[in-house]
């Protein structure tokens, strides 16, 4: 004997189907996802590239060397009393500042896509005086690059590097 198997298409809802369960879920989901949207950090809402927290942040070496003594006195003149009282330069999103002593230059990069900030003199100063105690020695520097924040808790990349080189 054949058996012959027939579909039969259900013509009544399930019992345990319900509008307002439907509507719920996709609340849910709503819900969920706003809060995860939220939640995320701003640099990665800005579309900014996030580093390995293991990544190191600062290294020595650019394309050019330059004159230690430019380097001391760029950072000095950066940190002296004037500045001292919390000078700002406006570092708007992806765009740089950038200061000249001499034969050296000092970058201070926003990298973010959305963000703006602020650079106090005194911590760009700052930079420049760390890169140059590591980085440089003798009476020539190759330069480098650290990390400064702004006013707003954005991580600015700061690069001592010479005048011939350009901060873009």
């Amino acid at each position: 004997m054949d058996k012959v198997l027939s579909f039969q298409p259900r013509t009544s809802k399930p019992k345990h189907f319900s509008y307002k369960t439907t509507l719920q879920n996709k609340m849910y989901i709503f819900s969920a996802i706003t809060a995860l949207l939220l939640s995320a950090s701003p640099a990665i809402v800005s579309g900014a590239s996030i580093p390995d927290p293991l990544e190191r942040r600062d290294y020595c070496g650019t394309l050019t060397t330059f004159a230690e003594s430019d380097a001391v006195a760029l950072a000095n003149s950066l940190q002296n009393a004037e500045n001292a009282n919390g000078e700002m330069k406006y570092v708007p999103a992806h765009s740089y500042q950038e200061w000249d002593w001499g034969s050296a230059r000092l970058c201070v990069w926003n990298d973010y896509i959305a963000e703006n900030t602020h650079v106090s003199l005194w911590e760009a100063g700052w930079a420049a005086g760390y890169i140059n105690n590591k980085c440089c020695k003798g009476s020539e520097c190759t330069g480098g690059e650290a990390t400064a924040h702004g006013d707003s808790g954005l991580r600015l990349r700061v690069v001592l590097k010479g005048t011939s080189e350009s901060c873009m």
